[in-house]
């Protein structure tokens, strides 16, 4: 009981060190553009102007702008139908469903995404119950006036580095093939268990941080495109989006190696072997930008290739030299093919 509670709390702040630069970010921009829409509006709500800071900020890089577009509509079709039904003289609880239902239904015909939806619907409630004098043009100017802050925020003052994006990606990547290596490797040691110690998990956690690195290549091309700091760094960031894109092939066989550890089709003996590739990858993860440590993950594959490693490898000795091959071609060494 005492592990578990440790490690939810180990998890909860692990999700907290994550969050909180882009909670930190999205709170600045939300002050910031209420003092703007407050001082340059002259409106008595300025409340859609940090509410689409927050909104914009809070996700994926690579989505700002298009979310930041999504929240404009949003907010516009909301505004609109709020305005038009709070004329009417009904009851607030019809007016809210009248209008929230009309805002959404109108906004699924432009969008299947729920973000614009929820934007229009929550636009719309906020103009029947908050229903002050103030214009819709004024409520329409706060909420672009909250997302071109929130862009400004993440292309100009606040920019991410492209380039530390896709290591971050990658290094998580990298460590969870690492997991996965070692993994083979304990069901080498402890073959009663091998089929539960595999139960997929650790080709689960790979295939997560896969996907996170996919849609972290699609954010650091944005940031190429889009923002100073990401134009600074060009060659930077298409050498790591380069390497982001091998480390798919290399995952797979990484995944197949543990498999085949964990369903007996290796020596024992190849539990050193695993450990000492696993050791390599992790030197390498945690960070794929330096060319030292990519030289230093180069030479410590040579040194597990140096002994026994096939021998020991048995049936699966194949697959261990794809996954050591794989791995000098992503620090910068002879690819497959030149090995072969």
């Amino acid at each position: 009981m005492g592990s578990r509670i440790t490690t939810a709390l180990d998890g909860a702040l692990a999700r907290g060190r994550i969050n909180a630069p882009a909670v930190l970010l999205a709170a600045l921009a939300a002050g910031v553009a209420w003092l703007l829409a407050s001082s340059l509006l002259h409106q008595p709500q300025t409340f859609f102007a940090p509410i689409a800071a927050i909104v914009v900020l809070l996700g994926g890089v690579g989505a700002r702008a298009g979310r930041a577009l999504h929240v404009v509509l949003g907010v516009s079709v909301g505004v609109v139908v709020g305005e038009l039904v709070a004329l009417l003289d009904w009851p607030d609880p019809l007016k809210v469903l009248v209008a929230a239902g009309v805002a959404m239904l109108v906004m699924s015909l432009l969008y299947t995404d729920a973000l614009p939806l929820i934007q229009s619907g929550v636009g719309a409630v906020l103009v029947i119950v908050m229903h002050q004098p103030a214009t819709a043009v004024g409520r329409l100017s706060a909420a672009l006036l909250g997302a071109a802050v929130a862009l400004v925020f993440t292309l100009v003052l606040f920019t991410p580095s492209p380039s530390r994006l896709l290591a971050d990606a990658i290094g998580r990547v990298l460590d969870a093939c690492a997991a996965a290596l070692r993994a083979g490797a304990e069901s080498l040691r402890a073959p009663e268990d091998g089929g539960r110690d595999h139960d997929g998990e650790a080709e689960r956690t790979a295939v997560d941080a896969l996907s996170t690195l996919d849609s972290t290549r699609g954010s650091a091309r944005y940031l190429g495109r889009w923002s100073v700091r990401g134009r600074r760094e060009t060659a930077r960031r298409e050498e790591m989006d380069a390497l982001a894109a091998r480390l798919v092939t290399f995952a797979v066989d990484v995944t197949a190696l543990s498999r085949a550890a964990s369903t007996g089709r290796l020596e024992l003996g190849a539990a050193e072997v695993l450990d000492g590739l696993a050791d390599a990858v992790t030197h390498f993860s945690s960070d794929p930008r330096s060319p030292d440590r990519a030289r230093a993950t180069r030479n410590a594959t040579d040194g597990v290739l140096a002994t026994d490693a096939t021998a020991r490898c048995g049936a699966g000795a194949d697959q261990m030299l794809l996954v050591a091959d794989g791995l000098r071609a992503l620090t910068g060494g002879r690819d497959r093919v030149g090995r072969r």
